[in-house]
């Protein structure tokens, strides 16, 4: 059985015994002393000193203030370093642990090198025999040191690194910071007042944050929150497991969110928010569960959205998608709502329920509502149009005709430049036009008005004999006619003006003309003379 005692003699002497029970020979003596050549030092152990340090202490093997000298500062003041192999160094610091260095006023590192498991030290290998280097191997013998080196520097955690000023590194492995040896000396690189929290988590340049297993800052300013997350551009934030922003200014929040630029070149200020989004250009913004913005501009709101497409230059570019699996792959177009879509319509709008464009300039507006003519509107459920400049409005309205229009619950026309308004219509003739409800109109550049009305072709009238005498009328060939009834549901046209009464007029006479011609004939003819009165009604033979 070992017994140690430990006491303090008068001449400033620590004398450590080791004794066997029932020997009186001491086997081992370990002096510490307080007569090194710094001032009111203090060292204790093998291969240990203060030398040059001022109030400063020393325990344990190998342990040494100072070892690595600040530039511009000949003696260490007031620094406490415990422990094995241990290099303590700035004013002020502390440092506890084995295999550990400080270098920084007010720095503090607490830990080692070993940890529970063997992992690979990455780019930042600082050993305690190779400060500074790099090191590949996966299976590391020798890990790398704890150090804290710079002013105000902290370091807890096996491994831990903080290497500029202000550092802070917690956790296995942990870095905050970068710096040099430069021969017994050190100088940071990047990485003030960066903090590292968590196992093998990485803040290496001024100001930024990483907070997580592996987390990862390269950039300025920059924050990553969750197991792997990454940071690697300017002022970039990245929360979540895995999430990334790796552009100036990008956010990425939720799992495996990503905000990037596909393309490599470095731009800025894309924002994504949910799980697996993806915000891949700069000036995006995708937010909701697997919502994608491709395009820069471009804008993707609700889960499983997409803006924009990366399919080549500008194509894409300010898309807007909102709803649940809307798509916007077109440049400026808009998708709202769930499955909406404007697949190969740039400029295009679809709002609804399954609302599509296939078109450019094309508005649907309607659930399952589509436009895939060119500059066309659908607007209600099931309105469809498929030609150039075409207007379908109304529940299940279809026009194919060349810029033609309906406006009912349904209307279809197929016909170009042709009209319909009102309900269950169908025009099939080009040029024509319906006002009322179910028609079927078939004869171009027809007028068909009322509900019911029917119409045919056209025929014309070019003489008629009234009496032998033969007339001839203007108007003889007409291009079509105009319906306002049908057979069995005739109408009157009532409120018409007088019109122009000669040889060639072709406007139509009002009733007040007819009765103004029929009271004249209705007088008689009247002869005065001195064979007497002579009275004859037209038409009656003399």
């Amino acid at each position: 059985m070992t017994v140690q005692h430990i006491k303090l003699v008068p001449t400033a002497l620590l004398i450590v015994n080791t004794l066997n029970i029932g020997q009186t020979q001491a086997e081992d003596i370990l002096v510490c002393s307080t007569t090194g050549s710094g001032i009111a030092d203090f060292f204790c152990g093998p291969d240990s000193s203060t030398s040059g340090a001022i109030r400063s202490i020393a325990i344990g093997d190998n342990v040494l203030i100072p070892k690595i000298t600040i530039p511009g500062k000949t003696g260490i003041e007031q620094a406490i370093a415990i422990g094995s192999n241990v290099q303590g160094g700035g004013d002020n610091s502390i440092t506890l642990g084995n295999d550990i260095i400080t270098a920084g006023t007010g720095s503090v590192a607490i830990g080692g090198d070993d940890a529970a498991g063997i992992y690979n030290a990455g780019n930042k290998g600082y050993l305690l025999k190779a400060y500074g280097t790099k090191t590949n191997d996966s299976n590391i013998s020798e890990f790398r040191a704890n150090a804290a080196l710079g002013n105000g520097t902290v370091s807890v955690g096996a491994g831990a690194q903080a290497l500029a000023d202000g550092a802070i590194s917690i956790g296995a492995a942990a870095t905050a910071g970068d710096g040099t040896q430069n021969g017994t000396g050190w100088s940071s690189t990047s990485g003030k007042q960066s903090i590292a929290l968590g196992v093998e988590s990485n803040a290496l340049n001024h100001n930024a944050i990483a907070l997580g297993y592996r987390a990862n800052v390269t950039g300025y300013s920059g924050t990553a929150i969750g197991e792997n997350a990454s940071a690697t551009s300017n002022n970039a934030i990245a929360l979540g497991t895995n999430a990334m922003a790796r552009d100036i200014s990008d956010i990425a929040i939720g799992l495996n969110a990503v905000a990037q630029n596909s393309n490599g070149v470095t731009l800025a200020s894309s924002l994504a928010i949910g799980s697996e989004a993806k915000a891949m250009t700069n000036n995006s913004f995708a937010i909701g569960s697997e919502a994608q913005a491709l395009s820069p501009g471009a804008i993707a709101f609700g889960p499983s959205t997409t803006a924009g497409n990366n399919t080549g230059p500008a194509a894409g570019n300010n898309a807007i998608a909102i709803g649940f699996l809307a798509n916007a792959p077109s440049q400026n177009s808009l998708a709202m709502g769930r499955g909406a879509t404007t697949n190969g319509a740039p400029q295009s709008i679809a709002l609804g329920y399954a609302a599509e464009t296939s078109a450019a300039e094309a508005i649907a507006l309607g659930t399952n509502s589509a436009a895939s003519g060119l500059n066309s509107i659908a607007l209600g459920k099931e309105a469809k149009t498929t030609a150039t400049n075409s207007i379908a409005i109304g529940t299940g309205s279809l026009v194919s005709g060349l810029n033609s229009g309906a406006i009912g619950v349904p209307g279809t026309v197929s016909g170009s430049n042709a009209y319909s308004v009102g309900n269950n219509n169908t025009i099939m003739a080009d040029n024509a036009f319906v006002v009322g409800s179910a028609v079927n109109n078939t004869v171009e550049n027809s007028v068909v008005l009322g509900n019911g009305s029917t119409v045919s072709g056209a025929t014309g009238t070019s003489v008629y004999t009234v009496n032998g005498v033969t007339h001839n009328f203007a108007g003889a060939v007409p291009v079509s006619t105009v319906s306002i009834g049908a057979a069995g549901k005739e109408r009157t046209l009532t409120n018409v003006a007088a019109a122009r009464i000669s040889a060639g007029s072709t406007d139509a006479v009002n009733g007040s003309q007819l009765f103004a011609v029929t009271s004249e004939v209705d007088k008689g003819n009247q002869f005065a003379g001195n064979t007497g009165t002579f009275n004859r009604r037209l038409g009656e033979p003399t």
